[in-house]
C-alpha cells in the first residue's frame, strides 16, 4: 500500500506539465526499481546473521559489476578512460565512491539491522530529495501537483513504517523488536549475532 502510494506520488512529483504516454525510458525506470527491490530484499536475507563484513559483500558487488560493464564494451571502455581528463576521473571517482559504493554499504548496513522494507521505504523518498535539490540549486520550479506528489511520499513511507513496526510488534522472537520491554530504540537495536559477527563496521 505505501509502495503504491509513493508510486502515485514520484507520477506526480516528476509530472512537469502533465501526464504523458510512458516512454521506454520510464518503463527502465520501473524495471530498476523493480530489480532494486529484489537486490535489498535478498541482501536483506542471505546475509541476516552471517559472518559477513558489509564492506567485503559490496566490494564483491561492485567488482562483478565492473568486469560485467567492462565486458559489455571492452574496447569502449578503454576508449573512454583514455579520453578522460583530471575532471573526468575525478568525477568517476566521486560517482563511484561517494554515490555508489559508500551508499550501497550504508545500505547494508542497515537492511542487516533493521528490514527490507523499512530500509526500502526510508529510501524511497529520494525523489523528494533530488527534487528539492533541483529546486534549491538549479532553479528549478515546483508545482502544486509536485508538492502534492512530494506529500504523498513522504506520508506514504511514513504510513508503511507505522504498518511495518506494527508488524514486527506482533512477532516477539523478531530480533527488529527485542528491545521493546527495555524501551529501547527499536530502529536503532542490532541482533545480538549480528552485533557479534561485525565488529568494527561503520
Amino acid at each position: 500500500m505505501a509502495a503504491v502510494v509513493s508510486v502515485v506520488g514520484v507520477a506526480l512529483l516528476v509530472s512537469g506539465g502533465g501526464f504523458r504516454t510512458p516512454n521506454p525510458g520510464d518503463l527502465l525506470m520501473l524495471a530498476a526499481a523493480a530489480v532494486r527491490a529484489c537486490h535489498v530484499t535478498l541482501l536483506g536475507a542471505l546475509t541476516r546473521n552471517k559472518p559477513y563484513s558489509s564492506v567485503t559483500v559490496t566490494l564483491i558487488q561492485s567488482v562483478v559489476c565492473a568486469v560485467a560493464g567492462i565486458a559489455l564494451d571492452p574496447t569502449g571502455m578503454v576508449a573512454a578512460a583514455f579520453a578522460f581528463g583530471p575532471s573526468g576521473w575525478l568525477g568517476v571517482l566521486f560517482l563511484g565512491l561517494a554515490a555508489s559504493v559508500s551508499a550501497f554499504v550504508v545500505q547494508l548496513w542497515a537492511v542487516r539491522r533493521t528490514s527490507a522494507s523499512r530500509a526500502s521505504l526510508l529510501m524511497g523518498t529520494e525523489p523528494v530529495w533530488a527534487v528539492l535539490v533541483g529546486v534549491l540549486f538549479a532553479g528549478e520550479s515546483l508545482g502544486w501537483p509536485g508538492a502534492c506528489g512530494a506529500a504523498l511520499i513522504v506520508g506514504g513511507c511514513y504510513a508503511g513504517q507505522r504498518i511495518e513496526a506494527r508488524f514486527r510488534a506482533g512477532r516477539p522472537g523478531d530480533p527488529a523488536v527485542r528491545g521493546r520491554a527495555s524501551g529501547e530504540d527499536l530502529r536503532l537495536v542490532p541482533a545480538p549475532a549480528t552485533v557479534a559477527g561485525h565488529v568494527g563496521e561503520p
